[in-house]
């Protein structure tokens, strides 16, 4: 029983998401990368491709 407890304890692990340890729930609840406002530099996009969306 021991050895299936550690085991999914190593799953757990592995499958953890990489997160900033600063935040708080909430504030990592509500926020992520990938909602995050692209940096003009990071930009793929002009104002014509928005246009034609």
């Amino acid at each position: 029983m021991t050895t299936a407890l550690q085991g999914m304890r190593r799953l757990a692990r592995r499958l953890e998401v990489p997160h900033n340890d600063d935040l708080s729930y909430s504030e990592m609840f509500l926020t992520n990368d990938d909602l995050l406002p692209v940096p003009p530099e990071k930009r793929a996009w002009k104002a014509w491709n928005f246009v034609a969306l």
